[in-house]
């Protein structure tokens, strides 16, 4: 029994040395932690987001994925991109390269196209 009191009486403690502390903390550091907290949160479910609503390959990332689609985007039209199904992806159905995130190559090729029409000339590599 004195064992199971010990237990007790350092679970007390503890509760009041966390109550105290609770108590004592500033209004600053609680926001700062929670907002952290929460940063935290929304940077992992944007990470997992490709896993949990689209195909389970995160082919999303990949450099040369981007770059594949953002030379497919120089050389062709917006309303071309949109409708392309790659068949060297994935033969013989192919993959549609709209279902990709597509800010990266669009950014890429923006810059491409402004250094080159005030004549900087760049390779969309």
């Amino acid at each position: 029994m004195p064992v199971i009191r010990r237990i007790g009486n350092s679970l007390s403690s503890f509760k009041d040395r966390i109550r105290s502390s609770v108590v004592g903390a500033k209004k600053q550091n609680i926001v700062f932690f929670v907002a952290l907290a929460l940063v935290v949160i929304v940077a992992v479910m944007i990470r997992l987001t490709p896993v949990l609503r689209g195909p389970t390959l995160i082919k999303a990332f990949d450099p040369w994925i981007q770059y594949y689609n953002a030379k497919y985007i120089s050389e062709h039209s917006l309303y071309e991109y949109f409708h392309w199904v790659d068949k060297k992806s994935w033969y013989p159905e192919g993959f549609k390269r709209a279902q990709t995130r597509p800010g990266l190559p669009f950014t890429a090729v923006v810059i491409w196209m402004i250094l080159n029409f005030i004549g900087i000339p760049v390779s969309i590599y």
